[in-house]
This record gives C-alpha cells, structure tokens and sequence, in this order.
C-alpha cells in the first residue's frame, strides 16, 4: 500500500504503441486511469479500490474523472478488451503490467533522502553552507515529509471522499452507494453557493446594494412603495454615512419597525406644566406705591430701564 506522486509514461509507446490507434477520448482515459491508481492508497500494486476488495461504482468514477458515464462504460469496455485493465467481482480495478512498467518509484525509494518524524536531514545542518545545494535538499526534504504523511494517511480523492463510508463499511455496516455517490455532487454544490452575486447601485446616489434576485423579492413584497424606501435609504447613506452589512436586510427591517408601530402606536405625550394665570381681580400697585414697596437699588434700576414717568 502506498501513494504516490508521480507515474511514468514511456513516450515511444505512448507515440508509437498500439494505444495511439485508439480514440483521444480513450487515450485521455487511460491516463486519467493510471494517475487515479497512483493516486490513491494503493499506488506500489497499481489497483483502484476504496478499501481491500471494495471497489467504485461506474457513476462514481465517471465522477471522478469528470466525464460522462456513458463514455465511461465504453471506454472501459476497450480496455478490458485490450487486456489493459481487469476488474473483479467486487469492482476493483487492477492496472495490467503496473508492476513491470512502474518499478522505478520503488527502485529510486531507497536513494531519497531520510527524513525522521521531526523532520531532521543531516545534510542540512549548519555545516552545509552552499546555498543551492541547501534549497534544493529543503525541497526534498519537504517533498518527502508531504509522501510520508500522504503514505500514512492515504490520501487522495478516493480516500478524501469515502473516508466515513470505507470505515462504516469495514465496521460491518451496510454500503450505502447512494450517499457515496453524492459526496462529489455536494461539495461543488458547496462551492457554487459560496460564490457571491453580483449587485448593482440603486437609488439617487446609487448606493443602495441590491442582486437582482433580492430586487425582485422586494418588489413582490413592497409593491409600488419599494422605490419610496430606496430612496429613503439611498439619501440616509449619502447624507449621514449610515453603513449596513446587507441593504436588502434592512429594507425587511424597516417594514417590519413599521408594521410594529402601526399594531402598536405610541401613546400621546402627557401635557406639560402650564403657567399660573393671575386672577382677575388684582389690583397692581401704583408708581409711587411701587418706589416705596422696593429698595432702592431696584427702584434706580427700574428709573433707567423706563424713566422718570
């Protein structure tokens, strides 16, 4: 078991061999075919499997390798025809001759640098002062510590997408094709939805963010008024700077604030405090009564204000 990063392809062959008389679709195929067999945890016996005798489906291949089924079908029709590939009860697929064309990953294996769990290259200690040579054993160094992780934990679009099925199956649970099937469909759903749409500028001052799904959801809701409340807010941005996350949020805000206050009005503002009215009955003193009811100060204060008379 193992997982690899590279496969080799002989180019007189590939240029010269009996596959060149095969079809472009079926060439591409095939070497989708042997970069899915090294890609996944089982790439030294050159076999495409899930887990030990548990293959993939025709749907979840052609899923794989991003084709229609259809061509699929017929493409793997040709190569067992062709002796190429052989596929067992199971549906486990096994490369004819990998052994025999792709031995030398296994050969070269024991030229590569070692590299420890903590990553230690004794080439690469201080001593070592060429800085080409340096970059190119850190490169190595780290292209090893990747295979090694990806040996252990199998990885690769097999591994990544039935992780959760292989382990329920090799707990005795039932196989579940459905769902496994799915996982592919569903993560570029997840993408697709995580792509933003585009909005445009409405109101005066063409700041009021809206897509074009949300304008129409908000004429169905509003009606004739929807064009009022752009406005509204439109001229609140330019004007006060006001900043808000998601305009279309907070046209839904501003209906329900108002359906709120129409269910619930506020009550009316008691009165304030009125001034004392004197009664009518009083009678004010005269001028001289006046000067000699104050003092003087005030009294010399009231001449300058308004005279003598």
């Amino acid at each position: 078991m193992g997982h690899r990063t590279w496969f080799k392809v002989f180019a007189d062959k590939w240029l010269r061999g009996t596959l060149r008389q095969e079809t472009p679709a079926l060439r591409g195929i095939w070497a989708d075919i042997l970069a899915l067999a090294a890609d996944g945890g089982y790439g030294e016996e050159g076999i495409i499997q899930v887990a030990p005798n548990i293959g993939l489906t025709d749907a979840q291949l052609s899923a794989i390798l991003n084709i229609p089924e259809e061509m699929w079908l017929t493409s793997k029709s040709r190569l067992l025809d062709t002796q190429r590939i052989s596929i067992n009860s199971s549906n486990t697929i096994t490369i004819v001759n990998w052994a025999k064309y792709q031995s030398e990953y296994s050969r070269q294996k024991q030229y590569r640098p070692k590299v420890t769990n903590e990553g230690y290259n004794p080439r690469l200690q201080k001593g070592n002062s060429n800085p080409k040579l340096r970059k190119r054993l850190q490169g190595e160094q780290k292209e090893n510590r990747r295979r090694t992780e990806g040996e252990q934990s199998n990885k690769g679009p097999i591994a990544s997408l039935y992780k959760r099925d292989v382990r329920r199956m090799s707990a005795g649970h039932p196989r579940d094709v459905s769902k496994m099937s799915g996982a592919i469909v569903k993560e570029s759903k997840v993408k697709e939805s995580k792509v933003k749409e585009e909005k445009k500028g409405y109101g005066e001052f063409k700041n009021v963010l809206l897509s074009d799904k949300e304008l129409q959801k908000l004429k169905a809701r509003f009606g004739e008024r929807l064009n009022e409340l752009i406005e509204a807010l439109s001229i609140g941005i330019e004007s006060k700077g006001y900043k808000y996350k998601r305009h279309y949020a907070t046209l839904l805000a501003w209906e329900k604030k108002d359906r709120r206050d129409a269910l619930s009005p506020k009550p009316p503002s008691p009165p304030g405090p009125r001034r004392a009215v004197p009664p009518a009955d009083r009678v004010y003193p005269t001028r001289e009564e006046f000067r000699h009811q104050v003092p003087r100060e005030q009294w010399q204060a009231y001449k300058e204000k308004y005279g003598e008379t």
